[in-house]
């Protein structure tokens, strides 16, 4: 069954979807699991008109196939709408089709006429009668059955707004340790925050989660699991220098990206991002997996976007932090299965907005193994 924390789609919210497509949806609430043939024969619909709803609908997440064969072709991008039946032609067409691409003034040609009238209307007349007795084009191509995504069997039973919160105050305590408001701020669909609180301070009665102010730039009350705090403490308590933790940019765990900027960052007070340029900020990238972000405490001190072979650092890390976060990347995207393992290759094409070659960045890359291609330079495990 569908998670708790989901919400069903009210009846009869059938989204944008096309004409066809909502003649299908209606179709299988009224008749329950349906092959496709059978939908085709009762909509009166054409095969590519079928393929094409049926291939909507289940990108939209609406329906299901109870064959994997089915859904695999979707979702691999193996079963794209037929663009339309097979043409059916008579051999006059073919005579028309030479005439057309000869065709020149008819001044110019002497004795080259068009046929006659009567034989196209002929012609016309009979390629509409077999048409007429031509079959529809069978939607073959998909096997098994076709049924509604929001059902009982499949969607679970429904749940109260005030349930499906307390389901979502305990994802996001497991996802992140320490939850906020800011935490909603990337998700998707109904999250009631005002609920979650609810339950949040009940947790917090039963001495299952704790209040108070853990994390330095998260506004707002903060809830927080109890080995998140002890973890946090003794994090704060270790001697020596703190280690680095690479997260890929579309990472649960990742609270940075588009919805922190400098401005923020400048309004509550953290010293390290106050004033930094957006070609210098690794705390504003885009959330894609080809992005990578060090951090340090909790704090972005490196990042490296694929895209652009583009590295950005924080100007107040030290230049051990800086060789070890590099290494660091290193070692994840170079490995067997790695963003930079085919070929082997890492880029830096510029850091903090400005190519490495004759930069004070260049000397700390050259002793990581990097060479020098200006502007540019290149690590390849030589």
């Amino acid at each position: 069954a569908a998670p708790a924390t989901a919400a069903r789609p009210a009846d009869g919210d059938d989204g944008a979807v096309s004409g066809p497509a909502q003649a299908v949806l209606v179709f299988l609430q009224e008749e329950g699991a349906s092959y496709a043939v059978d939908m085709q024969t009762a909509l009166g619909l054409s095969g590519a008109e079928l393929d094409a709803a049926l291939v909507e609908l289940a990108l939209a997440g609406r329906i299901t196939n109870d064959r994997g064969d089915a859904l695999r072709a979707i979702l691999g991008g193996e079963a794209m709408p037929r663009s339309g039946g097979q043409r059916i032609t008579s051999s006059l067409d073919a005579q028309l089709a030479t005439w057309r691409a000869a065709r020149m003034p008819v001044a110019t040609v002497p004795g080259r006429t068009r046929p006659p009238a009567e034989r196209l209307m002929r012609a016309r007349r009979d390629v509409a009668r077999r048409l007429q007795r031509q079959p529809a084009s069978p939607a073959t191509r998909w096997s098994g059955r076709w049924s509604l995504v929001h059902r009982r069997g499949v969607w679970g039973r429904d749940v109260s707004d005030e349930e499906r919160a307390l389901h979502q105050a305990r994802q996001l305590l497991h996802r992140y340790g320490v939850v906020t408001r800011e935490c909603l701020a990337n998700e998707e669909g109904p999250w009631a925050w005002p609920l979650m609180v609810q339950h949040l301070t009940a947790m917090e009665m039963r001495g299952e989660v704790r209040r108070g102010y853990f994390v330095r730039g998260l506004p707002g009350v903060q809830f927080a699991l109890p080995e998140a705090v002890e973890r946090l403490r003794q994090d704060d308590e270790e001697e020596g220098e703190p280690a680095l933790v690479l997260l890929n940019a579309c990472d649960p765990a990742n609270l940075y990206g588009p919805a922190v900027a400098a401005a923020r960052a400048a309004e509550e007070g953290d010293a390290a991002l106050t004033g930094l340029s957006e070609e210098s900020n690794p705390t504003v990238f885009a959330r894609l997996p080809s992005n990578y972000v060090v951090l340090q405490r909790g704090v972005p001190i490196l990042l490296y976007e694929h895209g652009g072979d583009r590295w950005k650092a924080l100007p107040s890390a030290s230049t051990g932090t800086l060789r070890r976060a590099v290494r660091l990347c290193l070692e994840t995207l170079a490995r067997e299965g790695g963003l930079c393992s085919q070929p082997r290759r890492v880029i830096v094409r510029t850091w903090n907005g400005d190519p490495p070659v004759g930069s004070p960045i260049q000397p700390l890359l050259e002793g990581l193994g990097f060479r020098r291609e200006p502007p540019a330079m290149v690590w390849d495990g030589m």
